[in-house]
């Protein structure tokens, strides 16, 4: 997204409650096994918190609350905007239930999604990047 707004002569505003979900402390070490597991759980109980992490309702509610501010200020207009793969699918599933850890385990790295939202909901969701 850097080189586009260079090139197009945009500011990029970095909002810090759009970062990735801290899952664990850095004192724990679990597998991979483990992390997807906790990871899908997640979904199902949103108040699940690893050791020294911070649960979804928690990474939820700052995203969102960003999402909707920036909404609001952008009414009507395209925006972009770059996070990670667990905070969007953690923001479309504040606006739509049927968005969690199947549909984030099945996206790419990276990957680009259209969001369209009519006020504050989602309208409309495509898939963009091309492999």
């Amino acid at each position: 997204m850097e080189g586009l707004a260079k090139e197009l002569d945009l500011d990029i505003q970095i909002f810090e409650d759009l970062r990735e979900r801290h899952f664990l402390g850095e004192d724990y070490i679990i597998s991979n096994e483990e992390f997807m597991s906790a990871l899908n759980k997640g979904f199902d109980d949103l108040d699940l918190v690893l050791p020294g992490g911070e649960s979804n309702t928690v990474c939820q509610n700052r995203s969102v609350g960003v999402l909707k501010n920036i909404l609001e200020e952008y009414k009507g207009k395209k925006i972009a905007i770059g996070t990670h793969g667990n905070v969007m699918t953690l923001m479309m599933n504040y606006f739509d239930s049927n968005y969690g850890f199947d549909f984030l385990n099945q996206t790419k790295k990276p990957d680009i999604y259209k969001i369209q939202f009519k006020d504050l909901e989602i309208e409309e969701v495509t898939r963009l990047w091309k492999e």
